[in-house]
């Protein structure tokens, strides 16, 4: 424990500490039962704030922690529900919607990824980070750096001359998966998660209605988004009634947390 006592006139201050000691020293007073130490008044204030200022900074350790972990979370969970939607059975008629192409549905995985975190540019990183995945889900990137050449060797399978290195035949395999459909999804998702992870943040810290109401609105714009790509709307006509019925309902859920969540400050 130290003790500060400052004498009037004299500009001093002495710091006591009931330490035992028994030394004796010019700069040093000792007692029996402690020292004390002559300082100019004008120190032992600047080191009497700079406690006082360590006391009061917030440890924003843990809240850090937990936006990585939520990151982290977030990007796994992308990546299997891409791989998931990948899965999704095929109807037995040619001309039906395959339900596993349904666009609407990847606007609320960066849209939550920029909730989770407080400021805007974290949370499109991490948004971001979470379309890329779930890219690399539906398209499997590791099923198709593993198991492309299904057992062969890879030099072999990819007409590579003997002896080439193992890393050039998987960046070749990387290369030839990046210039399929994934490329063009990447290129997509990069900007769906930098325009719904701005999104994601704006609702977190404002509780608006207008990014609600924007994460609802490919539910209901998509027919019309799939019918202007390929010049006929595919049936049949309940699926996209359902994706309406769910968007609006995502949109109800989103107003009744609008109003009864509270709102959060930027660290």
């Amino acid at each position: 424990m130290i003790l500060v006592a400052a004498r009037k006139g004299l500009g001093r201050a002495t710091l006591f500490s009931h330490s035992a000691c028994s030394d004796r020293t010019s700069a040093v007073q000792t007692e029996c039962r402690g020292f004390e130490i002559r300082l100019p008044i004008h120190s032992v204030l600047h080191l009497h704030g700079i406690r006082q200022r360590r006391c009061v900074l917030p440890d924003y350790t843990p809240r850090v922690r937990s936006r990585i972990f939520a990151a982290l979370l977030i990007t796994l969970g992308a990546a299997l529900f891409g791989y998931v939607m990948a899965r999704l059975p095929l109807s037995d008629v040619p001309s039906d919607f395959w339900i596993g192409n349904f666009s609407a549905p990847w606007a609320v995985v960066p849209f939550v990824a920029g909730w989770s975190q407080r400021r805007v540019v974290p949370a499109m990183l991490v948004a971001v980070l979470a379309e890329v995945a779930c890219v690399v889900g539906f398209y499997d990137l590791p099923g198709m750096l593993t198991g492309f050449c299904k057992g062969m060797p890879l030099d072999y399978c990819l007409g590579a001359p003997q002896g080439t290195s193992s890393v050039s035949l998987e960046l070749t395999l990387f290369q030839m998966w990046l210039r399929g459909s994934a490329g063009q999804w990447l290129v997509a998702g990069v900007g769906a998660g930098v325009v719904y992870g701005y999104f994601g943040a704006w609702w977190g810290r404002t509780r608006s209605l207008v990014p609600a109401a924007l994460l609802a609105l490919p539910f209901f714009v998509e027919p019309l988004a799939w019918q202007a790509y390929q010049g006929y709307l595919q049936g049949p006509a309940i699926v996209w009634i359902c994706e309406a019925l769910v968007g609006a309902g995502l949109l109800a859920v989103m107003i009744l947390a609008s109003r009864r969540l509270p709102l959060r400050g930027a660290e």
